[in-house]
């Protein structure tokens, strides 16, 4: 029988200890791109995501070819602004609907 190990709850505050905020950031980005990657394999959608790190000097992207998030970002644009409200999901809009 397999045992979950329970998380506890994530603090949700700035980590001051740069060493520890970088360690936290490469593990977090990590699981962020797998998430990303099993969303297009599972889902067969198109996902891009370009995070910004200050201690590097280009962004990471996904998927890695920066014209695959481009086309993805042009597709994105050539729909009509009601099209693209539709598709967009924020964190206000999350909160309203609960």
């Amino acid at each position: 029988m397999f045992r979950h190990r329970r998380r506890g709850k994530v603090n949700l505050a700035y980590i001051t200890d740069d060493y520890t905020r970088k360690v936290t950031f490469k593990k977090r980005n990590k699981g962020l791109f797998k998430k990303l990657s099993e969303l297009t394999t599972l889902c067969d959608i198109k996902v891009c995501a370009v995070v910004y790190n200050p201690d590097e000097g280009r962004p990471m992207l996904f998927p890695d070819d920066p014209l695959d998030v481009f086309n993805i970002i042009s597709d994105f644009r050539k729909l009509s602004v009601t099209e693209q409200k539709r598709k967009m999901f924020d964190q206000e809009d999350y909160l309203n609907e609960r």
